[in-house]
């Protein structure tokens, strides 16, 4: 007879990715003050997590636990370009934002609380001034990770 795994499968036959336990900042303290291992707020919605973003292969002050999987984002945008959509600059600046949003999101999607070795693969403007029209493609990639942040501070060298 077929005895069941202990451990939980999903629909792809392969386990779960591993969930952070520690949301705590590089401080101790979360994003609302509290200590590390204190109780939630009572309420509803999940509790704030804070996700490092890094372009370093590691967290500063902090140990990586676990390494989640790849996070790729990519955004097609396309506007109509009017006063309020401001120059290309400010267009360009708003696009990498809510790219760095995304990856924040799909990283705490997948259990993590910190992206390493995060990247601007691609970045593409076209400013088509006679049709009045932006065109963008943005590629941006990292590594979900979890970051224990429960180490000891490092005193400043002097």
């Amino acid at each position: 007879p077929h005895t069941p795994s202990p451990v939980a499968r999903t629909a792809s036959g392969l386990p779960p990715p591993p969930r952070c336990v520690s949301l705590s900042g590089p401080d101790g303290f979360d994003s609302a003050g509290r200590s590390a291992g204190s109780d939630p707020p009572a309420g509803p919605g999940p509790p704030d997590t804070k996700v490092e973003l890094t372009s370093l292969p590691y967290i500063p002050g902090a140990r990586i636990a676990a390494h989640i999987d790849r996070i790729q984002v990519c955004m097609i945008r396309e506007a109509v370009r009017s006063g309020e959509e401001g120059s290309l600059s400010a267009w360009t600046s708003r696009l990498l934002l809510e790219a760095q949003a995304l990856c924040r999101a799909q990283a705490a999607a997948m259990g993590g609380n910190a992206v390493t070795h995060y990247s601007v693969e691609l970045l593409q403007v076209s400013n088509q001034k006679q049709k009045m029209r932006f065109y963008s493609l943005l590629l941006v990639a990292g590594d979900a990770v979890c970051a224990d942040y429960l180490l000891p501070p490092v005193p400043p060298r002097r």
